[in-house]
């Protein structure tokens, strides 16, 4: 793969095949606990993860699948992470307290936590692995920064979706396929943040884009993407 600047003036030459896994349970390297299947079929319970992620991780192994290595052996060594944005203030997520006048906070806390142990994971990642280097991105700072303060970034709504259905379109009917049928799309979806429920707007995810790309060390530490891959 070749990873192209969203302005598409700058894009690396060197191109590199991209590792799609498909596979049974000997691959899955956790899809199953996020995608319609049943549960027989599902790793997310102990002593599955006991030995390498401490914690049933959704690999029908106690620790890493074939493919875990794989990537690593193959020459994976540059590796970027994003880590949770502030999902409790997404539209969707706010009108489940306080009618939706406020973030919910303890889905922010979960979020949190996660990212704490993510970069704690990293940090040990990189002293375990020859080689590894990597990127992370604090989503969860940068877009609570987009939503205190909209203005500074040309948005003007941060609460209420474009695209969606009952309180602040957070119903998550956008499109009508999802039992709903009738929902309601804005006019002006370049000022919102959210584009339904849950995701953002494609200026919104442009610009988090950016920073990700060629932020500076207090957005995405210890390199930007963009210095990542000239090393």
């Amino acid at each position: 793969m070749s990873y192209c600047h969203s302005s598409i003036t700058t894009c690396l030459p060197e191109k590199n095949a991209a590792l799609f896994i498909l596979g049974d349970s000997l691959f899955d390297n956790g899809n199953n606990n996020y995608i319609n299947t049943t549960t027989s079929y599902q790793a997310n319970y102990y002593p599955y993860g006991e030995t390498f992620f401490k914690y049933p991780s959704g690999r029908f192994s106690d620790g890493r699948m074939i493919p875990d290595v794989e990537i690593y052996n193959l020459g994976g060594r540059k590796f970027g992470f994003v880590n949770v944005g502030a999902i409790g203030c997404s539209p969707g997520i706010r009108v489940l307290v306080n009618n939706g006048s406020t973030c919910f906070e303890e889905v922010l806390a979960i979020a949190r936590l996660h990212n704490t142990a993510l970069s704690k994971r990293i940090a040990e990642l990189e002293k375990q692995l020859n080689g590894f280097k990597y990127s992370i991105t604090d989503f969860y700072s940068t877009s609570l920064e987009v939503l205190n303060n909209p203005t500074k970034y040309g948005f003007k709504e941060t609460i209420v979706a474009c695209c969606g259905g009952g309180p602040y379109r957070g119903d998550g009917s956008c499109g009508g396929k999802k039992g709903i049928k009738e929902y309601e799309l804005c006019n002006n979806v370049n000022q919102h943040v959210y584009f339904d429920s849950i995701h953002l707007t494609d200026r919104a995810s442009q610009h988090i884009g950016e920073l990700i790309w060629n932020g500076n060390h207090t957005v995405t530490s210890p390199y930007n993407l963009k210095q990542l891959f000239q090393f």
